[in-house]
């Protein structure tokens, strides 16, 4: 019987707090928020990279990384000897390989244009020395 004397009091009490609450909205957007175009992502996203942008070696390098990585494989995929590893599998690996490479050299394409192609595994620092840069066309049919 207690329990319902003290709803008594608190169901209106709730009622009028809620009815008084204030009307309005929370801002979503924060006031000093950086635009969508200024930040150093957009520049990759729009392919309108700067010189001055500081994520640009490090993509560069990434990028290059994985593209010696696919060399890698392509190059010694098919002298593996191992009865287990199936013509099937070896396929599908240098399959994998070559489209990685590819995207990477599109994706490096899409923006600085043409670039180095670098098509075999780099093993020593002056195995790529002296590569010139190649055509976007280029770029592309390698893609």
């Amino acid at each position: 019987m207690k329990f319902f004397k003290n709803t008594r009091y608190i169901l209106p009490f709730a009622l009028a707090l809620s009815l008084a609450s204030c009307d309005n909205f929370l801002e979503v957007e924060p006031r000093q928020a950086i635009v969508a175009d200024q930040t150093i992502v957009a520049q990759f996203i729009n392919h309108n990279v700067t010189a001055d942008n500081a994520s640009v070696a490090g993509t560069w390098a990434s990028i290059y990384q994985t593209i010696n990585r696919a060399n890698h494989i392509i190059e010694k995929v098919p002298a593996v000897t191992d009865a287990t590893f199936t013509a099937e599998k070896k396929n599908q690996l240098l399959g994998e390989a070559y489209f990685v490479r590819a995207l990477a050299y599109f994706d490096l394409a899409r923006t600085w244009g043409g670039v180095q192609l670098v098509l075999t595994p780099t093993k020593l620092p002056t195995d790529n020395e002296g590569i010139r840069r190649s055509s976007v066309t280029e770029t592309y049919a390698q893609v």
